[in-house]
């Protein structure tokens, strides 16, 4: 969390003219606040008006380092920081902004990604109308979780190939995809991507950086339900069945 204050502060006084990296700074800063607190609040909308003013000059500029890549990024990230703050007004910006995210995903043509934003939009659509989106009505629970870890494996994939295994975006998905494993019982997986994940966030982001921590942790707690899980199956191997 003060790692991406500290550096955002660094970037926007020794480099203020480098458009692409002041972005980078931002968009690692927004995905660490969190909207129910009023520091960040205020902070995340300062943010995002920065973001888009950036946009907006590298359009012009027909600046090419904005790809399609980062311009999909600012958008979900602003659409992922409204949503958390959970106002009407807010929600209704971040359904806004997943669907300009979604927008730009579609001129990729990947299908995949594409339906991740917009199973975000249906969310929080719902949360608009104040109802509980309904998930299972047309497949089966297994159907749903093998279509999650495929979706989170092609999102994965997809940030591994335009943004490569360094980038804290992608670090984030990948933990996001461990998460997703872990739900479907495929534990050993999810631990050998968490492992990997921290190995990379260590010698790249350092060992004290916010995101370094929260994978650790991620792990850690991934392997004490899996110490937990090995147990209850020794004492009673009748529910691997139910598993």
């Amino acid at each position: 969390y003060d790692m991406t204050k500290a550096q955002l502060t660094f970037i926007e006084g020794e480099f203020k003219g480098l458009h692409r990296w002041n972005l980078s700074a931002l968009l690692n800063r927004i995905i660490v606040l969190d909207g129910k607190k009023e520091a960040d609040r205020a902070e995340g909308e300062e943010i995002s008006t920065k973001m888009l003013t950036l946009i907006d000059i590298m359009k012009k500029n027909c600046d090419p380092s904005l790809d399609v890549i980062v311009l999909a990024s600012v958008y979900q990230d602003i659409g992922r920081f409204n949503a958390t703050v959970g106002t009407n007004q807010c929600l209704k910006r971040a359904k806004h902004y997943l669907e300009e995210a979604r927008d730009v995903i579609k001129t990729l043509g990947d299908r995949q990604l594409q339906w991740m934003i917009e199973g975000r939009i249906a969310f929080v659509e719902a949360r608009i109308s104040g109802t509980t989106p309904v998930r299972g009505t047309t497949t089966s629970s297994k159907e749903n979780v093998s279509n999650d870890m495929d979706v989170a494996r092609t999102s994965y994939n997809f940030f591994l190939r335009n943004r490569g295994e360094n980038d804290v975006q992608t670090i984030h998905v990948g933990v996001h995809l461990a998460s997703v494993l872990s739900g479907a019982y495929h534990t050993i997986e999810a631990l050998r991507l968490l492992e990997k994940l921290v190995i990379i966030s260590r010698r790249v982001h350092g060992p004290s950086h916010q995101l370094t921590r929260n994978v650790e942790l991620s792990l850690k707690q991934l392997r004490v339900r899996y110490v937990v899980l090995i147990l209850i199956l020794i004492l009673d191997p009748r529910c691997l069945i139910k598993l």
